[in-house]
């Protein structure tokens, strides 16, 4: 049984405090914790592989920086663990940082000043967003590590952005947004771990149930909502050690 460790962005807070809150929870695989730090340097040049293509290494100013390779968080007998990555889907950076009260999806240009973008300009700010984390994910995965990415929570209803933005526009970016992340890792060979469906409403958002014990957060989930994905890790992660 090889350990499992969570690596990515505060999105892993929520797993963090439901798994300690279960003693069990993982019966008798060993689980490991790395947040990074602030999300906003995912979309940076945040990682370097060696020359010999045997390790990673992170290397944001402000992270909590790592460096990983075959024996990376290794259990007793040597075995490599699995890693679990929160980073790659995680849409709130491209939501909140650009100018979606002015530019929209051509389709969905209303009344007003919008100034519409192509699907092609829409799809160059998600993959600018995006590339760096899913390069990431492609190069822990060469070194020969199971790797699966944890998708990110959709945005709440209460996200301070949303205020100020049409819904339908931020659904769509988040729709494009998790569409072609998961289609990049597909085609690398990694799975995505999906936001569980109980967890999301019927338009697309996050149920408000999930929100962050602490009120003045818009933006992270809660225990509960860390406790169905850790379970569904768990159980994912025991699939791949046998052999599925």
């Amino acid at each position: 049984m090889r350990p499992l460790a969570l690596i990515g962005d505060s999105h892993i807070g929520a797993m963090k405090r439901a798994f300690d809150g279960t003693p069990g929870m993982a019966g008798r695989r060993k689980v490991h914790f790395h947040p990074f730090g602030p999300g906003g340097e995912a979309a940076t040049a945040f990682f370097a592989l060696s020359d010999e293509g045997t390790s990673v290494t992170t290397r944001a100013a402000r992270w909590r920086n790592l460096t990983l390779d075959r024996d990376s968080f290794a259990g007793p007998t040597g075995q490599g663990a699995i890693i679990a990555l929160s980073l790659p889907m995680n849409t709130s950076r491209v939501l909140r940082g650009f100018g979606w009260d002015r530019h929209v999806p051509w389709a969905l240009r209303g009344e007003g000043d919008e100034i519409p973008l192509s699907d092609q300009a829409v799809l160059r700010i998600i993959e600018q967003d995006c590339g760096p984390s899913v390069a990431f994910a492609r190069a822990v995965a060469s070194l020969g590590l199971d790797v699966i990415v944890v998708e990110g929570p959709r945005f709440f209803a209460h996200a301070t952005y949303v205020g100020r933005l049409r819904r339908e526009v931020c659904r769509e970016i988040d729709r494009r947004y998790r569409a072609h992340v998961g289609e990049a890792l597909e085609l690398s060979g990694i799975p995505v771990l999906r936001q569980p469906e109980r967890t999301i409403t019927p338009d697309g958002l996050t149920d408000e149930a999930f929100r962050h014990e602490n009120p003045k957060d818009t933006h992270h989930a809660n225990a509960d909502y860390g406790r169905l994905v850790m379970a569904a890790l768990i159980a994912l992660a025991a699939q791949l050690d046998a052999g599925g």
